[in-house]
C-alpha cells in the first residue's frame, strides 16, 4: 500500500529509517506505523508538501530512549543528509515539548491521534504495552506517569493556544487535540490507581 503524501516512501533514507525503528523490538506505540500514521494525517489536513517535514516526520522518533531522543533523532537524521536540514531540525525539536508556536506542523501531526477518540485509546494502550517492554512499568506506573505527563501537555497546548503567533487554524486544530488530551486524563483518572 503506498504512503500517502510522503515523496520518501522506499528512498535509503526511508529504510534506515525504518530498520531504525525496528531495530527496537520493545517498541509498540513508537514503531514505523506511527510515521506512517502522521503522513495519513498530513494528508487528511491538506498540508501542502514540504520535504523539511517530510523529513522531520520519518525521522523524528527515530531514537526514542535516552536523556534527549529528540536531539538523537535529529543527529541521526543529520548524519543521513548532504546538508543538514535546519527546518527539520527545528521541526524536530518541537516534539521536545510540544509548546504551540510559529510553525506548529510536527506538533498537531504528532498529537492528531488525540482528535479521535478510538485511535487515542490504542495509542494509549499500545504506549503502555511499549513502557512495560522498554521500562518494566506495571499498570499503576504507567498510569501515574501518564496522567502526569499528559496534564504537563494539555497545560503546555493551552498557554499555546494563547500566543499571537499561533495562526487561528492551527488553534482550532491544537484545541480539538487538547480534548482529547482532556478525556484521556479523564478516563486514566478513572482508572483504579492508589494514591490518586
Amino acid at each position: 500500500m503506498k504512503t500517502p503524501w510522503t515523496q520518501l516512501a522506499g528512498t535509503d533514507l526511508w529504510e534506515q529509517a525504518r530498520s531504525r525503528h525496528d531495530a527496537d523490538s520493545w517498541r509498540s506505540y513508537h514503531a514505523f506505523d506511527h510515521p506512517v500514521y502522521l503522513y495519513t494525517k498530513a494528508e487528511a489536513l491538506g498540508y501542502r508538501y514540504c520535504a523539511s517535514l517530510d523529513a522531520a516526520i520519518l525521522t523524528h522518533d527515530v531514537i526514542v530512549s535516552g536523556q534527549t531522543p529528540e536531539q538523537a533523532s535529529w543527529e541521526w537524521l543529520k548524519a543521513h543528509q548532504a546538508q543538514p536540514d535546519m527546518v527539520s531540525k527545528r521541526l524536530i525539536m518541537s516534539t521536545v515539548d510540544h509548546l504551540p508556536g510559529a510553525d506548529n506542523r510536527l506538533i498537531i501531526l504528532d498529537l492528531s491521534g488525540f482528535l479521535h477518540d478510538d485511535v487515542r485509546r490504542a495509542n494509549t494502550e499500545a504506549l503502555r504495552v511499549e513502557k512495560e517492554r522498554q521500562s518494566g512499568w506495571d499498570r499503576e506506573t504507567f498510569d501515574l506517569k501518564t496522567l502526569g505527563y499528559l496534564t504537563g501537555l494539555e497545560g503546555r497546548i493551552a498557554q499555546g493556544l494563547d500566543l499571537p503567533v499561533v495562526s487561528p487554524d492551527d488553534g482550532e486544530v491544537l484545541g480539538e487535540i487538547r480534548s482529547g488530551i482532556l478525556k484521556t486524563i479523564d478516563e486514566l483518572g478513572r482508572c483504579p490507581v492508589p494514591g490518586i
